[in-house]
């Protein structure tokens, strides 16, 4: 296991398939140690069990899907392009995080420019407020 773990410092993936049987370090142990690590890679775990302790642990760590084998490659296939999808999403959500964030930064120092001086202290009346738009 201390080669997969080696591995996913080098590497940084963004998906991670994983069984939940496997030796020394089932797969729920694995994403609980990956997640501590890096808590943007995304997972599915593989599974001959359906246990319902499983699915709950499966919840808790927010994985993407839970796939019963035996995998039937189609829904494998569907499967990973819902995670792709999902990761686009949280990319571009970032994107867009990012962009807000230099925006602010830069113009959140000319933002006292915007407002009248007498109006610093707590005269900025509701309306006045309401009506007075900023562009960030």
């Amino acid at each position: 296991m201390s080669k997969v773990l080696a591995w996913l410092d080098r590497e940084e993936p963004d998906l991670l398939l994983t069984d939940i049987g496997m030796p020394k370090m089932n797969g729920l142990e694995l994403i609980e140690t990956v997640k501590a690590r890096n808590p943007d890679i995304r997972y599915i775990i593989l599974s001959g069990l359906s246990e319902f302790e499983h699915a709950r642990q499966v919840l808790k760590l927010q994985v993407l899907d839970y796939v019963l084998k035996p995998i039937d490659p189609v829904e494998i296939e569907k499967v990973v392009s819902r995670a792709v999808e999902v990761l686009h999403k949280e990319r571009e959500e970032r994107r867009k995080l990012t962009v807000v964030e230099h925006a602010t930064k830069v113009k959140l120092p000319y933002l006292s420019d915007t407002l009248p001086q007498g109006e610093w202290h707590g005269s900025l009346k509701k309306t006045k407020w309401s009506n007075k738009r900023f562009s960030i």
